[in-house]
């Protein structure tokens, strides 16, 4: 393999390292309240003022697909 190629790899083995040691600990630190890491990211947008407000809007502004945050933003509701 090539060197930069093989330099490639790495980084892409070390973000994706980082990103499960970053769901381990939002899941430790949101554990106990019932909220998910997923949860807080919809709320964040929802909280902040001037944002997105529609499932849709919420989606792009995240880069997630409206089906995960419509069912997270049903989740929220029943919770209310």
């Amino acid at each position: 393999m090539e060197a930069s190629a093989d330099a490639v790899l790495r980084l892409v083995e070390a973000v994706e390292d980082a990103a499960d040691r970053f769901a381990q600990v939002e899941h430790r630190m949101f554990s106990d309240t019932g909220m998910t890491g997923a949860r807080m990211r919809v709320a964040s947008v929802l909280a902040a003022p001037e944002t997105a407000r529609t499932v849709p809007q919420i989606a792009r502004t995240l880069g997630l697909t409206r089906q995960a945050v419509q069912r997270v933003a049903d989740d929220l509701a029943e919770r209310r």
